[in-house]
C-alpha cells in the first residue's frame, strides 16, 4: 500500500514538472501529452510495483519451504530415535521379566521367602549367590574324556547382546520358559556350558537368534526357524568375572 501512494505521489509531481517545462501554446496539444505521460508512468510503476511484490512472495514461498522441510527431518530423527530407545527398553524389561521368573519359580526361593516372612514380618533380603548343587554326569561330548566327574550345574537364561550371563541369574534347576543354557562348573570361576534341549528354549532362542544363539554359539547348519530341536555339537567354555560370566570359547549347534 505505501508503493502504492508514493508511485502516485511520484507522478503526480512528475506531471506537473513535465507540464511546466513543455509549456505549448495550444492547450489541446498540451493537455494530451500530460495525459500520455501520465498514463506511461503509471503502467510503468505498477509493472516494477508487481516485479516486486512478485520476487518478495517467491523468497517467502522459498523460506517457509526450507522451514517445513528442515521441521520434517527433526521430526523424522526424532521418531528413528523414539524407535531406538524403545527398542532398548523392550530388551532391558525382558531381562528384566526373566530375572524375577527365575527369582519366584525357585522352591528354595520360595521357602526361604516364607520362613523370613513368618519369623520376622519383614520383606527378606536374599544371597543372590546360586547354590551349587553336586550331579554325576557321563561326558559325551566331542573332544572331552568319557569319563565320570562331579560337576555342579547351574541353568541361565540367554545373555545379553555382548555374550555375558549374569551370575545373578543362575538357577540350580531348570525352569521351563525361562533357561536357555545349561552350565557345568568346572571351579567356581569356570565352567563348560551348552544349549538346553527342550521345547521352551528352543522356542525363546529362535525368536530371539542373535541375543540367544548368535552371541554365544557357532552354527553348524544353515539356520532353520522351524526347528524343533537345538542340539549341542561341542560345549563351549565361559569364565567368571565379577557379576558375569564371559564366554571364551563358544559352543557349537546344530538345528534339527
Amino acid at each position: 500500500m505505501r508503493i502504492y501512494l508514493i508511485i502516485v505521489c511520484f507522478l503526480l509531481i512528475s506531471q506537473e514538472t513535465f507540464a511546466q517545462k513543455n509549456t505549448v501554446p495550444t492547450e489541446n496539444v498540451h493537455h494530451w501529452w500530460s495525459n500520455l505521460y501520465f498514463i506511461l508512468a503509471f503502467v510503468g510503476g505498477c509493472m516494477i510495483t508487481a516485479a516486486i511484490q512478485f520476487a518478495f512472495r517467491k523468497g517467502s514461498v522459498n523460506h517457509f519451504e526450507k522451514q517445513g522441510s528442515e521441521k520434517l527431518n527433526n521430526r523424522l530423527n526424532l521418531v528413528v530415535d523414539d524407535n531406538k530407545r524403545l527398542k532398548k527398553e523392550n530388551r532391558d524389561l525382558e531381562a528384566e521379566c526373566r530375572t524375577l521368573r527365575l527369582k519366584f519359580d525357585n522352591p528354595l526361593v520360595e521357602e526361604l521367602a516364607k520362613d523370613d516372612v513368618s519369623n520376622n514380618n519383614e520383606l527378606p533380603v536374599y544371597d543372590e549367590k546360586p547354590r551349587q548343587v553336586e550331579f554325576d554326569i557321563v561326558n559325551k561330548l566331542p573332544g572331552l574324556t568319557h569319563t565320570k566327574e562331579s560337576l555342579a550345574v547351574l541353568y541361565f537364561p540367554n545373555p545379553n547382546l555382548d555374550g555375558e550371563f549374569k551370575n545373578s541369574e543362575g538357577s540350580n534347576s531348570f525352569i521351563e520358559g525361562a533357561s536357555i543354557y545349561k552350565f557345568s562348573l568346572k571351579s567356581s570361576t569356570e565352567a563348560y556350558f551348552e544349549f538346553c534341549e527342550d521345547r521352551s528354549a528352543v522356542s525363546m532362542a529362535l525368536n530371539h537368534r542373535n541375543e540367544s544363539i548368535l552371541a554365544v554359539a557357532q552354527e553348524a547348519n544353515a539356520y532353520n526357524s522351524g526347528a524343533t530341536k537345538i542340539a549341542s555339537d561341542q560345549r563351549g567354555e565361559a569364565v567368571l568375572e565379577g557379576a558375569n560370566w564371559i564366554v571364551k570359547n563358544k559352543a557349537k549347534i546344530k538345528y534339527i
